[in-house]
């Protein structure tokens, strides 16, 4: 049995990426991932300035599995471990002894994993971070699993126990381990290896207040007016969908019978000291000057009779953000928040909005990236 496992182990392809980081690939990993759409570069320099340190655990005890199902790994976990992260999770802090399934979802319910900000990356009190670098539907057992070892169980103690990941349908997976040697200094290098990251304007930490869906220019006016009169603290005002012409699909263009001289209602607002954030989502209205741009780079399924553009296309992103900037920003709009992208709720099949599973793309992505395995 040792020797299968050491000649599994010797198909796994391990190295050095930056000071602190090990790169274990194994199989034919997918060809979107989450840094497939990272443009920034790590900073070299800034990693290796951070200090040294060691995993409390051997790197060749990690295992991957590629089978018909998919792909397993497995993590050693230690009895005393308590781990962190997979993004946005309201229901737990803590993630170890649960079972999670870090996807987008508008409703997170039931503490499932399921939240407007899921990642696949978690941390370590043991002083590391894991990120599977994957954008399949990824189910983590944070701890919960026993696994069947020669003639006995497991007993859920020492290195026996594990982190079990499973991704179906992958042929194969990228796995990144940043070191500490405490949990701040491992994540500092996983925000160092994916760029750095921006810092955020004052303003955007500071107070947001979005009006009434159909408020219009002279109602917005009057609500900033009340703000700065009584001398209530208020950075960003935000606009509901109704500033469109066109909203469930999405125009993206100002609705004059609200707002009839958008220019000048940007001034008096920044001359009062509010930042403007637009409300919108990513499905173009065939009312939008996009729409006809957008109509061979989208998904072949429509959402509130809209487009559902391809990202996953360079020239995709670039027609989107280009006409934001030229009609929007360099008119002084400060941000824009991108709603109804998150999938409709998953828990309680109450809500059928958002692309279904099966849709495709001319980009080759697919949204649908979970197999059953017969």
């Amino acid at each position: 049995m040792s020797g299968l496992l050491n000649s599994l182990h010797a198909q796994i392809k391990i190295t050095t990426v930056e000071s602190g980081i090990r790169h274990l690939t194994h199989g034919t990993p997918d060809p979107f991932t989450p840094y497939t759409f990272c443009d920034n570069k790590p900073l070299t320099k800034e990693l290796a300035a951070l200090p040294k340190a060691t995993l409390p655990f051997s790197i060749d005890e990690v295992e991957i599995t590629v089978n018909a199902r998919g792909t397993i790994v497995e993590i050693p976990l230690s009895d005393s471990e308590q781990l962190y992260g997979l993004g946005l999770q309201i229901g737990s802090f803590n993630q170890r002894g649960l079972k999670k399934r870090p996807i987008v979802n508008d409703n997170p319910l039931n503490d499932l994993g399921y939240t407007h900000g899921p990642t696949t990356f978690y941390l370590s009190n043991k002083g590391y971070g894991i990120l599977i670098n994957t954008a399949r539907y990824t189910t983590f057992y944070l701890g919960t699993t026993n696994k069947l070892n020669g003639d006995s169980a497991s007993t859920g103690s020492g290195a026996l126990s594990y982190v079990t990941i499973d991704i179906p349908g992958a042929k194969g997976i990228d796995l990144f381990i940043f070191t500490g040697p405490d949990m701040k200094t491992a994540m500092q290098r996983y925000n160092l290896f994916s760029g750095g990251g921006a810092l955020p304007a004052i303003w955007g930490l500071g107070i947001k207040y979005r009006v009434k869906a159909d408020f219009n220019q002279n109602q917005v006016d009057a609500m900033a007016a009340y703000f700065r009169g009584n001398h209530i603290p208020c950075d960003v005002l935000g606009l509901e969908p109704k500033w469109q012409t066109a909203a469930y699909s999405c125009s993206y263009v100002w609705n004059r019978s609200l707002f009839p001289t958008p220019g000048s209602f940007i001034d008096s607002m920044a001359k009062m000291g509010f930042h403007l954030n637009l409300w919108e989502h990513a499905f173009t209205s065939p009312k939008s000057p996009l729409f006809d741009a957008l109509k061979h780079k989208a998904g072949d399924y429509l959402v509130w009779g809209g487009l559902v553009p391809d990202f996953a296309d360079a020239a995709t992103r670039n027609i989107f953000a280009d006409y934001h900037q030229r009609e929007f920003a360099d008119s002084g709009i400060a941000g824009f928040k991108l709603d109804e992208c998150d999938n409709s709720n998953l828990a309680e099949g109450s809500s059928t909005w958002s692309f279904p599973e099966l849709s495709t793309f001319p980009s080759g992505i697919l949204k649908r990236i979970t197999i059953t395995n017969s």
